[in-house]
């Protein structure tokens, strides 16, 4: 196949990529059959080809196949642009026949990713087919915890203890103590059904962790309602954030509700003798 007027490699590469490719016995003319790479491929079944430095783009050493095709026939791709494949005869990286390729965005390279069922979920996915590559538990650098510590984090948690009193002894924190109680990370470690099972019965009367007794908390209930009651009246958000050293946006949160909402308002009078 001679080259495109705009092909960027010299003759002799071009040469060279085609005698590394299995052109069907139809010809070059034929649009049906695939054109298979028989050097080199990828872990995902692309063709890939050595590119001599003087004609490399910033792309390394190795260009894939079906890049290499396009330019060859086409001339140079665009800026931003990837080379698809669209077999008739279905899903085949290997090809590198230029009637089966075309130039798409990097959308279009992902919703054909999903489409073909490239793309890696659920029992595909890696943590699943290769589970041995996952650095778990202690096995992770920034690990704090070791696998010994999560059962004692539930029944500490099921007697009654704090996210706070559960992570300052262990230098975490307390996002991490919910997350370790929720399953979501150390969930390899066996923890006991009986644990499990009080902790779920446990959850609904927790009491949670909200208005003074947050850590942080700058502000009493009293002190809250005296706010938005103030707020009605007309005075504005900064005097008050002054007044009560809190910022602007805590106290435009308070007035909306977006904050100690679980407090409900109490009359004017008992909120002045509240303060």
């Amino acid at each position: 196949m001679r080259p495109s007027l705009l092909c960027p490699y010299p003759l002799r590469l071009v040469q060279r990529f085609w005698s590394k490719v299995a052109v069907c016995e139809h010809g070059a003319s034929c649009k049906a059959c695939c054109w298979e790479w028989l050097a080199g491929k990828t872990r995902g079944g692309y063709g890939h080809l050595s590119i001599p430095k003087a004609y490399r783009t910033g792309y390394g050493k190795l260009r894939r196949a079906n890049r290499v095709c396009w330019e060859i026939v086409c001339g140079p791709i665009p800026e931003g642009l990837f080379v698809l494949h669209n077999c008739p005869a279905g899903d085949n990286p290997g090809c590198v026949s230029y009637w089966h390729l075309w130039l798409g965005t990097h959308e279009d390279n992902v919703k054909d990713s999903i489409r073909k069922g490239r793309n890696a979920k659920g029992l595909t996915h890696g943590t699943r087919t290769h589970p041995e590559t996952i650095r778990r538990g202690e096995a992770n650098h920034y690990a704090k915890l070791t696998a010994v510590d999560i059962v004692p984090i539930f029944r500490e948690a099921i007697a009654g203890a704090t996210y706070a009193e559960i992570a300052t002894p262990r230098g975490i924190g307390r996002a991490t103590v919910g997350l370790i109680l929720q399953r979501k990370i150390w969930g390899h470690v066996v923890v006991p059904e009986a644990l499990l099972t009080q902790r779920a019965c446990r959850l609904p009367a927790l009491r949670p962790i909200r208005g003074e007794r947050a850590a942080g908390a700058k502000l009493t209930p009293a002190q809250v309602l005296v706010i938005r009651q103030k707020a009605r009246e007309g005075v504005t958000h900064d005097q008050l954030a002054r007044e009560y050293h809190v910022s602007f946006s805590n106290i435009s949160a308070i007035v909306r509700r977006s904050t100690w909402a679980w407090l409900p308002d109490a009359p004017d009078v008992e909120r002045r003798e509240a303060c």
